[in-house]
């Protein structure tokens, strides 16, 4: 696989930054279709001046994500501070799809046949020094304000604006280079190019695997569960990438003493012992609970995205103070996007302050503690 490392990103953006060059910058709206074309591409014509602005606006966030993290092999599961993910593009099946809509004769350049509320994502395609670089970003219709009116001058005189218009921002979710898929965003990976499919292929050949070894007697039912839950299907996916569902028939006969709710204490170590037809009954080291149970006892239903941001946000943050980037991959496992979880943030109040290089949210700021930037 061939790769882009770190400096070679940042070396590619700052010379574009440095060097302003003209008409390196192609825009794209696309569609996602039911059919086997799968994707349908609008290319605007835009202006050199407007592919500057677009440029200065995204470049310099993107170079500056490359500079403070390093990259490494995707996990499903989440991602670790001070690291963006990197996947070979031909896992990720649409992918070798979506670019062949951008060849000159797939895309289509009739804007007035272009349905705003059907675009998926849009995608800047930036060719510089014979290389070509795909920045992919989730496409959200911007509304009209829900009271007062939208209105611009036009020859000094104020009109309402009636129509849609589209909105481009800074954040970047995903970057295609050559072999390499570098996500930001998992939200944007599962809904642009349809990733959940890979987690459910990988739950199936998991589940085959379990079934082949006879180990359990509801197979059906469990495997049924398993595919009903996206969390789930992500740690098999993590299991199967990593070669590492042997070790669950290797350690069979462990059992695990596992709390899952105590309101008067903190939380205890699981307590580990084996049964074995040889060994007999034998008592394991204990180990510490990696991770919390998230789910709280019941989980409302929610109207919105932001409803359920707002809800989880409350609930993570109710035992204390917690890592911008833990927050997100939490958030990132019940469907909500970053981009929601900054604006819901900012709706709540939350404070964040930065600890030994890492950010944090917290419902109190600390006293003597800077109240930072929207991380």
């Amino acid at each position: 696989m061939i790769n882009m490392t770190n400096v070679e990103y940042i070396d590619y953006f700052e010379k574009i930054i440095a060097n302003e060059p003209e008409n390196i910058l192609s825009l794209y709206f696309v569609q996602k279709l039911m059919s086997d074309v799968r994707f349908r591409s609008f290319q605007p014509m835009i202006s050199a001046e407007l592919q500057k602005k677009i440029l200065k606006m995204v470049l310099p966030k993107l170079k500056n994500q490359f500079k403070i993290n390093r990259l490494v092999d995707f996990n499903p599961i989440g991602v670790a501070d001070e690291e963006i993910e990197i996947l070979n593009k031909e896992s990720v099946t649409d992918v070798g799809t979506f670019v062949k809509t951008l060849d000159d004769g797939k895309v289509c350049k009739e804007i007035e046949n272009l349905q705003i509320d059907k675009v998926s994502f849009y995608c800047l395609r930036v060719v510089y020094e014979g290389k070509c670089v795909y920045l992919l970003r989730q496409f959200s219709k911007m509304k009209k304000l829900r009271s007062g009116l939208l209105t611009h001058f036009i020859n000094d005189e104020l009109v309402e604006m009636e129509s849609d218009f589209l909105g481009l921002d800074e954040d970047v979710d995903m970057v295609l280079c050559e072999d390499s898929l570098v996500i930001l965003n998992h939200i944007s990976l599962e809904r642009i190019f349809n990733y959940r499919d890979a987690y459910k292929a990988k739950t199936d050949e998991a589940m085959g695997a379990i079934l082949t070894q006879g180990v359990l007697v509801n197979i059906e039912q469990f495997a049924d569960d398993c595919s009903r839950d996206v969390r789930i299907m992500k740690r098999f996916t993590n299991i199967m990438s990593k070669g590492r569902l042997p070790l669950f028939f290797d350690n069979y006969d462990i059992r695990i003493v596992h709390q899952i709710k105590n309101s008067l204490a903190p939380t205890a170590e699981d307590i580990r012992f084996s049964i074995s037809a040889d060994k007999g009954f034998r008592w394991l080291e204990c180990r510490p609970q990696l991770f919390e149970k998230q789910q709280p006892d019941a989980e409302p239903k929610f109207d919105t995205e932001q409803q359920k941001a707002a809800y989880w946000i409350k609930h993570f943050l109710e035992k204390g103070d917690m890592s911008a980037n833990e927050i997100y991959c939490r958030l990132d496992n019940e469907g909500v996007s970053k981009r929601v979880a900054r604006m819901v943030k900012t709706e709540m109040g939350i404070h964040c302050y930065q600890k030994k290089r890492r950010w944090y949210w917290s419902v109190q700021l600390e006293e003597g503690a800077m109240n930072g930037p929207q991380v």
